[in-house]
């Protein structure tokens, strides 16, 4: 283990935080000042109580009216989207139907790649994500892409995280 003395490992985007208090909650598209983010602290007890209880905290999920695939091809390029389904099925057989069921039968889905989880879960899960995304870094033409586009790993990082957590039926 390479930090024996850590048991829980959290992660987030430079934008964008966890709120543990509701009544402080914000949409994300409302921007709010720099100076705001003082408010918005890790309530340590109750996300230490989630932990413990085995389970693992994400961003509030999103719900969309339609399928998780649809909404990835209607965003982004299709044919990525047949890449990471032939890789999973072909490299990760395990993760299919997971897959399957939360890209093509879901309409929620957790975005941001936020969490807070157990350390050895998080190993875990970086292990396998980094193993999908090495594979599908060597298939998809993301070189060639604009901008935006050109952080298809990182989009489809927020839909294998959910995967993942259905797979490995974490709560």
């Amino acid at each position: 283990k390479l930090y024996p003395d850590v048991k829980y490992v959290g992660w987030t985007h430079y934008r964008r935080f966890f709120a543990f208090d509701e009544n402080k909650f914000f949409a994300d598209i409302i921007p709010k000042p720099i100076n705001s983010i003082k408010d918005y602290r890790v309530n340590v007890e109750k996300a230490v109580k989630i932990l413990e209880a085995g389970k693992i905290i994400v961003a509030k999920r999103m719900f969309f009216h339609y399928t998780i695939h649809n909404h990835y091809c209607q965003w982004h390029n299709s044919e990525d989207y047949r890449t990471l389904k032939k890789v999973i099925k072909e490299k990760f057989p395990d993760y299919y139907d997971s897959f399957t069921k939360f890209m093509e039968h879901n309409n929620k889905i957790s975005l941001y790649c936020m969490f807070i989880m157990k350390y050895d879960d998080f190993v875990k899960y970086c292990e396998w994500l980094f193993a999908v995304i090495s594979e599908l870094e060597t298939k998809i033409p993301y070189q060639y892409y604009n901008p935006y586009q050109k952080r298809v790993l990182a989009f489809m990082a927020e839909r294998l995280m959910n995967v993942y957590i259905i797979k490995n039926k974490m709560k």
